[in-house]
């Protein structure tokens, strides 16, 4: 047995022993930080269905060089819009990207060269993006990074990068073949964090199947007062119909997410 092989069979038992998805997400994290990287990220948004996602946002996890500073930014100017590796894996390519290929960099359009020379600002000089899943589970992909030089970057990937895969495959595989249900409950805070309380009472009213007039009567607001909610609420879950914001309302109820 190599020792690459040994490596593996020790994080296979490890993974296996943890009882959730920090736990679990704890344990990647220490072996890929362990295989020389500086920071690894772990991204996910959960689909309700194979082409529609409710959760507009994905769910970061970071450690090492990943500063709370730069997620907050990254947060704050709504870097996910423009994030190469996110549109990426939503649009169905699955291959690997290096930040500092030059080829790939020169494809890239000058909003999403933005979001590189940002992670540069804040210490990520170099990196690489591992996309992971896109099927009816949902989207998700991993993002190492380094604070070294391109020549010493370029030799850690040759001794490190298949390990990587490896682990990352099997941790991605795991955690939503046991904790699924913890993942949406992640990700559906992170949509609902952003509603107002009187939004959240018009989304617990609306799988009750009471007409919006009755719903509204309910919370003593008037039926103007009461569609603007209801606009609102349409915009923030992603510009959709009443009929699919209900559906919606449905599923966070019955999982309890609500």
């Amino acid at each position: 047995m190599t020792a690459a092989d040994s490596q593996l069979t020790q994080f296979l038992n490890d993974l296996h022993a943890t009882k959730s998805f920090e736990t679990a997400l704890s344990l990647y994290q220490k072996y890929v930080l362990a295989l020389g990287y500086d920071g690894v990220l772990y991204g996910f948004a959960p689909k309700l269905f194979a082409t529609d996602s409710l959760f507009n946002s994905p769910v970061y996890r970071a450690c090492g060089l990943y500063s709370d500073e730069f997620l907050q930014y990254y947060d704050e100017k709504n870097l996910v819009q423009h994030d190469f590796t996110v549109k990426s894996i939503v649009s169905g390519c699955m291959e690997e990207v290096d930040w500092g290929n030059e080829e790939f960099r020169q494809q890239l359009s000058c909003q999403e060269r933005n979001v590189l020379e940002v992670s540069r600002r804040y210490g990520l000089k170099n990196g690489i993006s591992l996309p992971l899943m896109n099927n009816c589970n949902g989207y998700a992909g991993i993002s190492v990074c380094s604070g070294q030089e391109r020549p010493e970057f370029e030799a850690l990937n040759q001794k490190a990068l298949p390990l990587l895969r490896q682990y990352s495959q099997i941790f991605n595989g795991h955690i939503w073949a046991h904790y699924r249900n913890q993942l949406g409950r992640l990700s559906s805070e992170v949509v609902l964090s952003k509603l107002s309380p009187t939004e959240l009472e018009l989304l617990r009213h609306l799988p009750s199947g009471d007409m919006l007039k009755v719903i509204y009567n309910k919370m003593e607001k008037t039926p103007s007062y009461g569609d603007n909610i209801l606009g609102r609420l349409r915009d923030k879950m992603g510009g959709v119909s009443t009929n699919r914001l209900i559906y919606y309302a449905s599923l966070l109820v019955t999982n309890d997410y609500l």
